[in-house]
């Protein structure tokens, strides 16, 4: 949610937003999306479509990621993936998404201070916070 929040301040504003959580379903996943929808309140063209994937299953992950980047790209759209919120092993699956598809960025809000980590994305202060970029297509 907060890397949506930061890319929409760049100007870059999602038509969709896949929110795929591994479940069981947390209280942090409920909150991401209750703050999303508010995010998106001001943007009408923004939806948000919610997926489920057992934790335990990595490989399922994968194949709904590569299902989304399939169709993404057929309607000719640009493609941002944030891996900030995700399990390390999810996170790293989607590394090699760029030698498959074309995609704009996958990137990480990096919070220098974890006291942080829990505010929404303008209430961190800017200089503790970068939004890092992992790989760009150029």
């Amino acid at each position: 949610k907060r890397q949506t929040w930061a890319l929409m301040e760049k100007g870059i504003v999602p038509k969709r937003v896949y929110l795929i959580h591994l479940s069981p379903i947390n209280e942090l996943a409920k909150e991401s999306r209750l703050m999303l929808d508010r995010l998106v309140t001001f943007h009408n063209e923004c939806s948000i479509i919610d997926m489920s994937v057992p934790y335990t299953e990595l490989m399922e992950f994968r194949h709904k990621i590569n299902e989304i980047i399939e169709r993404e790209t057929r309607l000719n759209s640009r493609v941002y993936i944030d891996i900030t919120p995700g399990r390390k092993l999810f996170a790293v699956s989607l590394m090699s998404i760029p030698a498959i598809f074309k995609v704009e960025s996958i990137s990480y809000l990096f919070i220098d201070n974890l006291s942080d980590a829990d505010y929404p994305y303008p209430m961190i202060p800017f200089k503790r916070q970068s939004l890092v970029e992992v790989e760009v297509r150029r």
